[in-house]
């Protein structure tokens, strides 16, 4: 996490695009604010849209916007999402449920720096930095003929993988307590018991840091004034007792993971650390959900 955080410092100085992937809950948002906040644009505006939720019949008036009259029902001049990031950063999660027409005007604009609202005579300049996130393959779309090549090319200048939570469960009891701070008001303190806290610690989290939010809200409610979580929300603590339920296993894959990222995916230099077969280390993978690719990213 921290090689992270010195690679959001570094690209925020820059003016490139940057494509953040992971899977669904690993604050790819979170990092697409601290590239801006800690960017030469940190005093402008930074401005997120879901595209999954764009229509693709009004995805151009809304990244662009559009002129009063250009098409039936544009009773008003519309100000795009372009205009208003200008001078900040406009990012664009769930980048991989871009309409085919869609994407194909946005490389344009990425690619001259201009674009041109519906129904307007002229273009207009695009300050903005533009930040992406897609918890998708991308490169499988592409290879599936499901998503431009260049735009992929174009957005992918600089990547950043968001891991998944699995991947550093020693970090756990530090967001945990980041985001028992964040819920509890203002002066009030809760402790968390050790036996909680182990079971936090071996969940498999699937929705990662999201997920561990939920039920830590949910056992702070719990708690009620007790100060104290001394246990989870039965949805949680039957999670984490499926992978409890074999404890050598569950400790054999957080050893796992800890090795996988020590030697960045390399699957025979983690075979011979652990002195077993290649073949044993996929198994073991396949077991705990883990994939190669996440730890080469790291």
């Amino acid at each position: 996490m921290m090689g992270l955080r010195a690679r959001i410092i570094r690209y925020a100085e820059t003016e490139e695009t940057v494509l953040i992937s992971g899977e669904t809950g690993t604050g790819k948002e979170l990092i697409a604010r601290l590239l801006h906040d800690l960017s030469p644009r940190r005093r402008a505006p930074f401005i997120a849209v879901n595209c999954a939720t764009i229509p693709s019949s009004l995805a151009e008036s809304e990244l662009f916007g559009n002129t009063k009259g250009a098409y039936t029902g544009a009773f008003h001049c519309r100000t795009g999402l372009f205009s208003k990031a200008s001078g900040g950063t406009l990012f664009l999660d769930e980048f991989g449920e871009l309409a085919p027409e869609v994407q194909s005007k946005l490389l344009r604009s990425l690619e001259l720096g201009l674009y041109r609202p519906v129904g307007a005579n002229r273009e207009e300049r695009a300050d903005v930095r533009i930040v992406a996130a897609t918890n998708r393959d991308l490169q499988g779309s592409v290879g599936r003929g499901e998503f431009r090549a260049d735009l992929y090319y174009r957005i992918s200048v600089l990547q950043i993988q968001a891991p998944p939570l699995r991947m550093h469960p020693s970090d756990i009891p530090y967001i945990a307590g980041a985001i028992l701070g964040g819920l509890l008001p203002e002066g009030a303190n809760v402790r968390v018991t050790e036996s909680v806290m182990t079971e936090l610690l071996h969940a498999p989290w699937p929705g990662n840091v999201r997920e561990l939010k939920n039920v830590l809200r949910r056992a702070l409610v719990m708690s009620g004034a007790s100060g104290v979580i001394e246990q989870l929300d039965g949805d949680a603590q039957s999670c984490s007792n499926s992978l409890m339920s074999d404890r050598p296993q569950s400790q054999s894959a957080v050893n796992l993971i800890s090795v996988l990222t020590r030697n960045k995916g390399h699957i025979e230099a983690v075979a011979r650390e652990l002195n077993v077969s290649v073949r044993t280390i996929q198994r073991r993978m396949k077991e705990s959900g883990l994939r190669l690719r996440d730890f080469r990213t790291i």
